[in-house]
């Protein structure tokens, strides 16, 4: 099985693929509410068949999953394993809930960046001939990068040097020639360690293979030590060419598989209790938050049997733009306290209005922590 690294990078390249196809990604919409950005299970199935990304359904399921329970994707309110079903999913970095990590940060920049670098390939890349005649596809001088990312991306020289540096760091780019693990800012030569354009399938880069008998399909099998995201970083080893309304559930939606099901992961750690959030002790402090509800709904869904807290938090929605946050504990609904109740429960008080009025409980040692990893 690919590395969580090497799985990030293949789900943001197929993230890339289905946005550039025609009707997939788009508005969902049903009787809980509209969905932006969303795409519908048995879709993206058919997609992934049809353009020969797997051999059939079962592998294509087999392999979205993988990149769900790597927080790749999941489902609009996180209650399901991915299926081949007319559920809504969505990537985790289009609606802002992926776990916050500047590794994943950088591969996604990376990734983006490199596809709009392809876009106006010949002015950027070029072809390196060396003194034995043998070419270097597809190369750019690390001043070219950062050049490109000033007028493109970033406001300072400094910080495209910081950006490009943490690319390499993490083998976004590699030098050509040297095996410097520092970048530079002038003629050196450097390339994208993956390609976009490689004609690696999903099934081969997460090495799924189907296996069937005479009566019935069957599982998957992963055969181990062959093909894997690797090769779709062609030249790694050589320098040849290279919204929704919170707490509702669609019973609709069913796992067809044999296989274990893998739970979501939840937004918290920890289940807390209603003592340990109102102890005098507790790290958690209070803030009152007004939402009010658009076209779309709320914007945000609510898990846990009480207390409950915030799973998710679409990032165009009224309730990211009132201020609230994954895994904020709800205290009380429109003067309500609802502290033991469950998000069901919950949901049902939320949904009776136009607009809610919430009492919320946050972790003081968390936010400090990410203010923290911000400045560093």
């Amino acid at each position: 099985m690919p590395s969580p690294e090497e799985i990030l990078v293949l789900g943001e390249i197929l993230r890339l693929k289905i946005h550039k196809a025609k009707h997939l990604v788009k508005s969902c919409k049903n009787d809980m509410g509209t969905f932006p950005y969303s795409f519908v299970g048995h879709e993206v199935v058919e997609w992934l068949v049809k353009n020969d990304e797997v051999q059939n359904k079962d592998v294509g399921i087999t392999a979205m999953r993988i990149l769900q329970e790597n927080g790749i994707l999941h489902h609009v309110c996180d209650d399901h394993l991915f299926n081949n079903d007319s559920c809504f999913y969505r990537f985790r970095i289009d609606d802002g809930t992926f776990f916050v990590d500047s590794k994943y940060i950088y591969y996604h920049q990376g990734i983006v960046i490199h596809d709009r670098i392809l876009a106006d390939k010949e002015k950027f890349l070029q072809n390196y001939t060396s003194d034995d005649l043998s070419v270097t596809e597809n190369c750019f001088k690390g001043s070219m990068l950062v050049q490109w990312l000033i007028l493109n991306n970033v406001d300072t020289e400094l910080s495209a040097i910081r950006l490009c540096q943490a690319w390499l760091n993490i083998l976004i780019i590699k030098s050509v020639f040297t095996e410097s693990t520092e970048f530079n800012n002038d003629g050196t030569l450097y390339q994208f360690v993956f390609d976009l354009k490689s004609p690696t399938k999903l099934r081969e880069s997460l090495n799924l293979y189907a296996e069937r008998d005479n009566n019935s399909r069957k599982s998957f099998t992963e055969i181990n030590n062959t093909r894997n995201l690797i090769t779709i970083w062609a030249g790694f080893n050589n320098n040849k060419a290279h919204t929704n309304i919170p707490g509702k559930k669609n019973d609709a939606c069913s796992i067809s598989l044999n296989e274990p099901a893998t739970p979501i992961q939840p937004a918290v750690l920890r289940d807390m209790t209603s003592e340990e959030l109102l102890s005098s002790e507790s790290t958690y402090s209070w803030q009152n938050i007004r939402i009010n509800c658009d076209s779309f709904g709320f914007g945000f869904v609510v898990r846990g049997t009480g207390p409950c807290y915030v799973q998710t938090v679409d990032p165009t929605s009224p309730a990211a733009a009132a201020g609230l946050k994954v895994r904020m504990y709800i205290y009380s609904v429109n003067g309500k306290v609802v502290l033991n109740m469950s998000h069901k429960e919950v949901s049902h008080e939320i949904d009776k209005c136009s607009f809610v009025e919430l009492v919320t409980l946050y972790s003081i040692r968390r936010t400090k922590q990410l203010n923290s990893d911000c400045e560093e």
